[in-house]
């Protein structure tokens, strides 16, 4: 069965459909090579969405692919002297002066001690800072819960992301807020809102037509906008009735707020293959590829994903954060993502080593493999995050691509 065939079969209408609307892109440095939607843009029969294809251009919230376009923003400013990734950031992000651990509970009680060590932006890049997601944590959300805090995402984004350590900077690692805490580093030493920068220095530099954190004021974003599915429990496809993210967000969360389409994304990948970039000098792009954790975080990135623990029996973790790549694949983090460390790569037709990749909450998933040249994109809008299905109709899509069947 060829890729498209099975796409085909998994988004068409009926009780056996697997996946809602999709959309993928491939590209070089040259710029896309093969693009193909499939699917509807809403599940609800009642919905104007429900008869109108996915496609390149519909509007998708891109959750966590924010990271990449927020990483490029920070490494600019490093470039311009603005900032260092390596100097305490509390000068900045004045909040880290107060920041502490969060050891445990007692008697229900938070228990907290002072870090030793300072945050970083390097750190928080390669979340070793600490930090994690409340939402995803259940000790977070605890220590939340306790002092009345919100775990959602709203428009206030100092109420999200003002949590306390999980453990010492750069001794493990946790998915968290670390790209939201750099994104706010970016404005105040800017004076820029992330929004208006990312405008300047990324999203009009690339004429990306379809990308901004400020979906009610852009009514040509909004109206290219695809409702959101859901994965019910018996792994049936439902309409969603959330969308997860606000629309009205008062302010830019770096690592979630942005709103975009494919044929745009693909336009920030491309760059990041060619010699010539717009966006970053040559230093800068390699640092960006460069695998950064240490030796404790790295060993702690690859037991959540493949390790035995509660929580975690049928990898389940591993397949939220891994993009469908093979159980037991090597990994690190670079400052703007997931890098095989494989000498192997990823295996037979997959991703070689250094490649890096991420994804976005509602099964969206980037990847750029420099030394193959070449970049993919999969977009789609469904919850919860880690879906399986979808992460084995991205493996198929890589290796289709791999194999120049597409």
């Amino acid at each position: 069965m060829t890729f498209e065939t099975y796409l085909h079969e998994a988004t068409r209408r009926g009780s056996d459909r697997t996946l809602p609307g999709v959309v993928v892109i491939a590209a070089d440095k040259n710029g896309i090579t093969y693009t193909h939607a499939s699917g509807t843009q809403s599940l609800d029969p009642t919905s104007p969405l429900f008869k109108k294809s996915f496609a390149v251009d519909t509007t998708m919230w891109i959750a966590s692919c924010t990271k990449l376009l927020t990483a490029i923003s920070i490494l600019q400013c490093v470039e311009k002297g603005l900032l260092n990734l390596d100097t305490d950031l509390s000068d900045v992000l004045t909040e880290f002066k107060e920041i502490q651990i969060l050891t445990g509970f007692e008697d229900e009680k938070p228990v907290y001690k002072k870090p030793e060590t300072k945050i970083t932006l390097r750190a928080l890049l390669t979340h070793s800072s600490g930090f994690g997601y409340a939402a995803f944590d259940p000790k977070l959300m605890k220590e939340v819960e306790y002092r009345g805090g919100k775990i959602d995402m709203t428009g206030d984004l100092l109420e999200h992301i003002l949590l306390p350590l999980l453990y010492e900077p750069n001794t493990s690692w946790s998915y968290g807020v670390g790209l939201d805490w750099a994104g706010l580093a970016l404005e105040r030493v800017t004076g820029q809102s992330l929004s208006a920068y990312m405008d300047a220095n990324i999203i009009n530099p690339l004429s990306m037509t379809s990308t901004s954190f400020k979906l009610l004021s852009r009514q040509d974003i909004m109206a290219a906008r695809s409702d959101m599915s859901m994965r019910l429990p018996d792994g049936s496809l439902s309409p969603s009735p959330t969308r997860f993210f606000p629309d009205n967000a008062k302010d830019d969360y770096g690592g979630a707020g942005l709103f975009s389409c494919a044929q745009d994304y693909v336009k920030v990948l491309i760059d990041l293959l060619q010699d010539d970039s717009k966006l970053l000098s040559l230093a800068s792009k390699e640092e960006l590829f460069k695998q950064q954790l240490s030796t404790e975080s790295k060993t702690a990135l690859n037991f959540l994903l493949y390790g035995d623990y509660e929580g975690n029996k049928d990898g389940e973790v591993g397949a939220m954060f891994s993009g469908g790549l093979p159980t037991g694949t090597n990994v690190g983090y670079s400052l703007g993502g997931m890098l095989v460390d494989d000498t192997n790569g990823a295996g037979p037709n997959r991703r070689r080593k250094g490649a890096l990749s991420w994804s976005g909450l509602p099964n969206l998933h980037w990847m750029v493999d420099r030394e193959k040249g070449v970049a993919l994109f999969y977009g789609s809008q469904l919850l919860p995050p880690g879906d399986v299905k979808t992460g084995e109709a991205f493996s198929k899509f890589e290796e289709a691509i791999y194999k120049g069947e597409l």
